[in-house]
């Protein structure tokens, strides 16, 4: 008899507590004192940011300034990667994402976060597609293949993404 009543009390043991946990959230919730976690420092943690607050780390792009332009075309979201060449050796990738269709028409000016760049010779460009498609454009050796395309003597280079 013992052997029968452990599975049914290890169940109302179960129940008991996962009802308990589910009071202690949802009281918590209509109180308003929801709990903020702290940082090793036993300081709260920042709250979210304020979504109409634009980002900190927004670069403001002169117009005409010499860099790249990017339009992607495709129905994909996509991953722009550069390695910049620096001598004869490559210094460390960075990236940039795009949505489907962002800068389609004109192109989005990009910039890093500490102002905007420039392409030289031998730079190299990728662009993968994020949505697990396996998909991917170049690579676009600058100044050896036919893309990008220099747009003028100022330096500025433009990157047309199509499918």
């Amino acid at each position: 008899m013992a052997f029968k009543l452990y599975p049914l009390l290890t169940l109302i043991l179960g129940l008991g507590v996962a009802g308990l946990l589910t009071f202690l959230q949802l009281n918590s919730f209509w109180s308003g004192e929801i709990l903020v976690p702290a940082v090793p420092d036993g300081s709260p943690a920042a709250p979210w940011p304020d979504p109409g607050t634009p980002p900190v780390n927004r670069v403001a792009v002169r117009p005409g300034h010499p860099g790249l332009k990017v339009s992607n075309r495709t129905t994909q979201p996509l991953r722009l990667v550069l390695m910049s060449r620096k001598g004869s050796t490559y210094q460390e990738p960075v990236h940039w994402d795009f949505a489907t269709g962002e800068g389609e028409q004109e192109g989005l000016q990009l910039a890093l976060p500490d102002g905007s760049f420039q392409l030289v010779s031998g730079d190299v460009l990728m662009a993968f597609a994020l949505d697990g498609s396996r998909r991917y454009w170049g690579p676009y050796v600058v100044g050896s293949t036919p893309r990008p395309i220099k747009v003028n003597d100022q330096g500025e280079w433009q990157l047309t993404l199509q499918p």
